[in-house]
């Protein structure tokens, strides 16, 4: 196979995203965190919601389970046009609100910004612009006393990718501001390792994971083995907070840069529904990509039964197993409950170069979206 001349399918560089994604938390943080301790230091809550659209509403549902491994403060992901078209009662001045978009435009993540601050609350923004546009934007909370927290990817600005530094950069300023909010309220050795580990460990492993030889090599392989399912259906599932990761994957990478169809599923759902896809009156058997959990999670053992029961009934060429220490055993993620929850992102590396690299042997420029950036509102939908 002749990668490099595949490669030049990719007219908008996401080959060079994916590897510079370390460097672009790395510096994310270098240029944020002042900023970040000042929010903490500033802002006082009872309960936090978290918004945002496409990957911006995935990336808090990872960020949930940190926050709640420390805190009994009340915390909850809603998507920011479910929360313009259906606002929970309890959003008001004891709400912390956090809102997350990559242009800092998106429309729906902006409506959300104007019915938070209709009802008080405090508001913080993480996203990847600098600059301030001629129309509404989240910056726009820094004239109204609220906060914004920037992204600096390289390359900046960042095209709205299917990978993107701007993922792995925002899901860290993320964590690391729910972690330094919780180390202003309390004197917790557990919190300062995890802030630690936040700010040192995990980008350095994102970088070395996004370089990695040997995870570039398995993400052609992988994608030579979802070539021969791509015209079909994908499964992708993971197991808690490893969830959105595989809705990012089958949903963004997949069915956006591919082109191919994909459904994501949670890998505690199994028994009660997915497995039943596996009887003998289905004939044509999909196949599965899932992300093998860290050996110190409880789901370690449903997943057992995934692997045994799909290779059984789908065959084993139709599962791949996804899992960033099996694929470069040099890299070692560090273990521990609290460690399996940081180190969820990496999980993402390995399935972008999966996804990059099946986009450019279906023919397609995996960095390329003709509908998905039109589609803002009812009105610019019914456009197209």
């Amino acid at each position: 196979m002749d990668w490099s001349e595949l490669e030049k399918l990719d007219s908008t560089g996401m080959k060079e995203s994916i590897l510079l994604q370390g460097e672009s938390v790395k510096q994310s943080i270098k240029e944020s965190h002042k900023t970040i301790l000042e929010v903490a230091e500033s802002v006082r809550f009872s309960n936090i919601l978290m918004t945002g659209a496409g990957d911006k509403y995935l990336i808090p549902m990872i960020s949930e389970y940190i926050w709640e491994y420390f805190s009994d403060i009340p915390i909850k992901t809603v998507h920011s046009r479910t929360l313009v078209d259906n606002p929970p009662r309890w959003i008001g001045k004891d709400t912390l609100a956090i809102l997350l978009s990559q242009s800092g435009t998106t429309k729906d993540t902006l409506d959300a910004m104007e019915l938070c601050t209709s009802r008080g609350s405090k508001c913080v923004a993480i996203t990847n612009r600098w600059e301030k546009s001629e129309g509404r934007s989240l910056l726009d909370l820094e004239d109204s006393g609220g906060y914004v927290i920037r992204t600096k990817t390289k390359p900046y600005p960042e095209k709205p990718l299917p990978s993107t530094g701007t993922f792995h950069a925002t899901l860290s300023l993320l964590n690391l501001l729910l972690l330094e909010l919780l180390a202003f309220s309390r004197n917790d050795v557990d919190v300062e390792h995890a802030l630690a580990l936040q700010t040192k460990t995990i980008p350095d492993l994102t970088d070395k994971l996004s370089k990695s030889s040997r995870v570039i090599e398995w993400g052609k392989m992988a994608a030579e083995w979802g070539f021969k399912y791509v015209d079909k259906m994908f499964y992708v599932m993971g197991d808690g907070p490893r969830y959105p990761i595989a809705r990012k994957h089958a949903l963004i990478m997949l069915m956006e840069g591919v082109k191919a169809d994909a459904c994501d599923v949670r890998m505690e759902e199994f028994v009660h529904s997915l497995i039943e896809t596996l009887e003998e009156d289905n004939k044509d058997k999909k196949p599965l990509i899932v992300l093998k959990p860290p050996n110190q999670t409880k789901t370690t053992e449903i997943f057992q039964l995934v692997k045994r029961v799909w290779e059984r009934q789908a065959g084993k060429e139709k599962i791949l197993e996804a899992t960033p220490q099996g694929i470069d055993e040099k890299i070692l993620l560090p273990e521990g409950s609290l460690e399996s929850l940081l180190s969820t992102p990496l999980y993402a590396v390995p399935l972008e170069w999966q996804a990059f690299y099946l986009a450019l042997l279906r023919g397609v420029d995996p960095g390329v979206s003709k509908l998905v950036g039109k589609i803002r509102s009812i009105d610019t939908l019914a456009k197209i």
